[in-house]
């Protein structure tokens, strides 16, 4: 109910435009590609397991955008 609510809010307020949706768009596939293999790799993992490659893929994207930014 809050997503809602925070989608409503933004939409009245103009957050969304064409090109938030349009790069949403592009960005679906991979968003649903990534929640597939999370959920099996969670299957698979113990809890410690699946935490450590969590923070580890977060160190690495963090890593990606300090990079791109430098």
């Amino acid at each position: 109910m809050s997503g809602l609510v925070i989608i409503l809010s933004q939409a009245l307020s103009g957050m969304i435009t064409g090109e938030v949706l349009h790069l949403y768009a592009l960005s679906l596939p991979a968003l649903l590609t990534d929640i597939f293999l999370g959920t099996r790799a969670y299957k698979h993992l113990s809890d410690k397991g699946y935490r450590t490659l969590a923070l580890a893929v977060v160190f690495l994207l963090g890593c990606m955008m300090i990079y791109r930014n430098i």
